[in-house]
């Protein structure tokens, strides 16, 4: 089975005040579906960050030992995805930060496919594919 690396944006479009009914259909297939999900510590800190900046630390709570359930494939940072996220940062100089070492994470883990929303500055990178559940969900 491949392993998928899983973005912060689903969660927080599925458990947010946004709350779209797209994003937690993804969630569910992410959560009962045969796939190897990967995510990486960043991912648990931009999803706390958020609903704490939104005074909302109660969901901040829940929200995190939902994904706990999910995502058990946690992969801490290291100094070598920071020295890669500064090279790839020197090819790929319109990608944010935040992709940046989402990406180094992913490359120095022999992780290809991306779980993320629509658009997606990733998508500039060849070496990984953004899959796209929102469609397979909408069927």
């Amino acid at each position: 089975m491949e392993k998928m690396f899983l973005d912060s944006s689903l969660p927080l479009y599925a458990a947010g005040n946004i709350g779209y009914r797209w994003a937690v259909k993804v969630m569910k297939k992410v959560s009962i579906d045969n796939t190897l999900v990967y995510t990486d510590t960043l991912f648990f800190q931009e999803v706390i960050d958020w609903f704490m900046f939104h005074n909302k630390r109660d969901h901040a709570q829940i929200v995190f030992h939902s994904l706990r359930k999910i995502v058990k494939n946690v992969i801490p940072l290291s100094v070598n995805d920071f020295e890669l996220m500064i090279d790839l940062s020197k090819k790929y100089s319109s990608l944010s930060p935040r992709a940046l070492i989402h990406v180094a994470v992913m490359k120095n883990n022999n992780i290809h496919k991306i779980i993320s929303t629509y658009s997606s500055d990733i998508d500039e990178i060849k070496e990984i594919r953004r899959i796209n559940l929102i469609e397979e969900v909408k069927k």
